[in-house]
C-alpha cells in the first residue's frame, strides 16, 4: 500500500510539473505573437491573419541562414528577424495602407496573403518539413521529470521580449504615440506623428516579435508552411477576448489559453484542447462581446 501511495504521489508530481512547464511555455509563445497582433490591430484597425506567417518565416529564416547557409545560430536569428521585419513593413506600406480601418477587406486581404506565404514556402520546401538541430543540450530535472533546456530557455527569453516591448510602448516617444493611436487616432495626430509612421513602426515591432517567437521554436518543432496557424488561432482569441487595444487583457487571456491548452493536452489530448478552447472563445464572446478583461472596448 505504501509503495502504491508513493507511486501515485510521484505520478501526480510529474503531471503537475509537466502541466506547469508546458503552460508557461505555451503562454510565452502565445503572448509574444498575440501582443504584436494586438498592436497592429489597434493602430491600423486590420485583423492581420498573416501575422502567423511572420512567426513561420522567422523559423524558416533561421533554418535558411543557419542550417542551409551555415551561419552561427545567433547571427542566423538576428538576420532572420531583420529579414522578416523588412518584409512585413513593405507589406504594410504597400498592401495594408489603403485598407486601414476597413475590417472585412483588411481581413480578407491578409487571409489571402497568408495563403500566398504558406504556398510559397511549401513550394520552396517541396512539401517537406525542415528541422533545425537543438542549440542547447542537456535537461533540467524537476522532481520525477526531465525537461530539455532548449524548451525551458524559451520562457525567460520570451519574458525579456515582452518586457522590452512594454518598455518601448510605455517609455519611448513612438511607443506612447502608438498607444495614443490605439485609443484615439486623432490624439495620435495631435501628438505630432503621422499615421504612416505609427503603422510602420507598429508593424515592425509586431513582426519582429512574431519572428523572434518563430526563431525560438525552430529547434523544438518541425518547420512547416502551416506552423503559424495554431499560434495565430490562439493569438486571435487572446486579442478578441482581451479587448481591442487592451494589451494587458491580451496577456491575461494568453496566459489562460496557455495553461488551459497544457492541462487539456495532458489529460484529454490535443484534439480535445482545440474543441474546448473554441468553446471557451465562443462562450466568452457571448458573455462579453467587447472583451472579458475590463479596459478598452474590443
Amino acid at each position: 500500500m505504501h509503495n502504491r501511495s508513493s507511486w501515485v504521489q510521484r505520478r501526480f508530481q510529474a503531471v503537475f510539473f509537466q502541466v506547469l512547464i508546458n503552460g508557461l511555455f505555451l503562454t510565452s509563445i502565445f503572448s509574444i505573437v498575440a501582443l504584436g497582433f494586438a498592436v497592429v490591430y489597434g493602430i491600423a484597425r486590420i485583423m492581420n491573419w498573416a501575422h502567423g506567417e511572420f512567426y513561420m518565416l522567422g523559423a524558416v529564416g533561421v533554418w535558411l541562414f543557419g542550417r542551409h547557409l551555415g551561419l552561427p545560430f545567433l547571427a542566423a536569428a538576428i538576420i532572420s528577424i531583420i529579414f522578416v521585419t523588412l518584409i512585413a513593413v513593405a507589406i504594410e506600406r504597400t498592401m495594408f495602407k489603403p485598407l486601414r480601418g476597413l475590417h472585412l477587406p483588411g481581413f480578407v486581404a491578409s487571409y489571402g496573403l497568408s495563403l500566398v506565404l504558406q504556398g510559397s514556402v511549401f513550394v520552396a520546401f517541396n512539401g517537406r518539413p525542415k528541422s533545425f538541430p537543438k542549440v542547447i543540450d542537456g535537461v533540467l530535472t524537476l522532481g520525477p521529470i526531465n525537461i530539455g533546456w532548449q524548451r525551458v530557455i524559451v520562457i525567460p527569453l520570451a519574458a525579456l521580449c515582452l518586457l522590452a516591448a512594454f518598455w518601448f510602448m510605455n517609455r519611448t516617444k513612438y511607443g506612447i504615440a502608438i498607444r495614443a493611436g490605439i485609443q484615439d487616432l486623432q490624439a495620435a495626430r495631435l501628438y505630432g506623428l503621422k499615421m504612416n509612421v505609427l503603422c510602420s513602426i507598429a508593424m515592425a515591432l509586431a513582426s519582429a516579435m512574431a519572428a523572434f517567437a518563430g526563431v525560438l521554436m525552430a529547434p523544438l518543432f518541425s518547420i512547416e508552411p502551416d506552423m503559424g496557424l495554431f499560434v495565430m488561432w490562439n493569438a486571435w482569441i487572446a486579442v478578441c477576448l482581451g479587448g481591442r487595444g487592451n494589451l494587458g487583457g491580451c496577456l491575461i487571456v494568453s496566459t489562460i489559453l496557455g495553461f488551459m491548452t497544457s492541462f487539456i493536452d495532458t489529460y484529454l489530448g490535443a484534439y480535445f484542447s482545440l474543441i474546448i478552447v473554441a468553446a471557451f472563445f465562443l462562450l466568452g464572446l457571448a458573455i462579453r462581446p467587447r472583451g472579458l478583461v475590463k479596459g478598452m472596448e474590443a
